[in-house]
């Protein structure tokens, strides 16, 4: 994102300072004006230590139109930044109100990542939940090689999706929304609006088990995330601490070289 009065830097990065139903107003807001490309994309601890490091994540992050703090750790740092309260805005929420906006405005949607089975399962539910959404189509994320998935990214914007979800995890799915905006420029499709969903699809199909409100209250989410699958999560809970103390060696010793 770009500087401006409604971002925080935190650590390099600009991160929008919209509540939850702002932040939704805007996105209704681009879907119904077709505002040109924008990358909605979920920001935490692990991933702004990993837009460090790697190259093409930091761009994906600094390119995204609407950059928002998906974990607890970024909220936080916001909080101390700027005096104010800010709250994170769990991506697997925010999700479904987007779908629940894509079926009001009876949008073109597409859905790419996950497993069969998750693909399978999401597709039966949205037809219930979401039965006005035009879903064009759904397809898991596993590619034979780089030519497939250059084809598939090919046929699925041919079909003209408004809205597009990609469920493969950082910083694969925000490479492939990058992928997605070329070749919109290449086939002289103007407005696209993109999102990255990590697991979200598996906590929405019951594969995995979201925290008990209990933890999502008391901010230990990433704890729970942790002890139910330990060797799953154990790099990114170790960017957390890693993250604090970035932060804070940036926000009240003044030092910088973080990248």
């Amino acid at each position: 994102m770009k500087p401006s009065d409604e971002t925080i830097n935190i650590l390099g990065f600009e991160i929008i300072t919209h509540d939850r139903k702002l932040l939704l107003s805007t996105i209704e807001a681009k879907l119904i004006n077709g505002s040109g490309y924008c990358h909605l994309l979920a920001i935490n601890a692990a991933k702004v230590c990993k837009g460090l490091r790697n190259r093409s994540l930091g761009i994906a992050i600094n390119e995204a139109a609407l950059v928002y703090p998906d974990g607890f750790g970024v909220a936080w740092a916001m909080r101390k930044k700027s005096s104010k309260r800010f709250n994170n805005i769990p991506g697997c929420e925010i999700f479904l109100d987007i779908m629940r906006i894509a079926d009001k405005q009876k949008t073109r949607v597409y859905i790419l990542g996950a497993t069969e089975s998750v693909i399978s399962e999401t597709q039966t539910r949205f037809q219930k939940d979401f039965p006005n959404a035009i879903i064009i189509g759904m397809r898991h994320g596993f590619f034979s090689g780089v030519e497939e998935k250059r084809c598939v990214i090919s046929e699925i914007v041919q079909q003209r999706p408004q809205l597009i979800f990609v469920a493969m995890g950082s910083p694969i799915q925000e490479n492939v929304i990058s992928e997605f905006f070329d070749e919109c420029k290449a086939q002289n499709i103007a407005n696209l609006l993109a999102m990255g969903l990590g697991g979200s699809l598996d906590i929405y199909t019951g594969h995995v088990q979201r925290a008990p409100r209990l933890f999502i209250k008391l901010r230990l989410e990433w704890f729970y995330r942790f002890m139910t699958q330990p060797f799953y999560r154990f790099t990114n809970t170790l960017l957390i601490p890693k993250f604090a103390g970035l932060f804070l060696a940036s926000h009240y010793l003044k030092y910088h070289k973080y990248r």
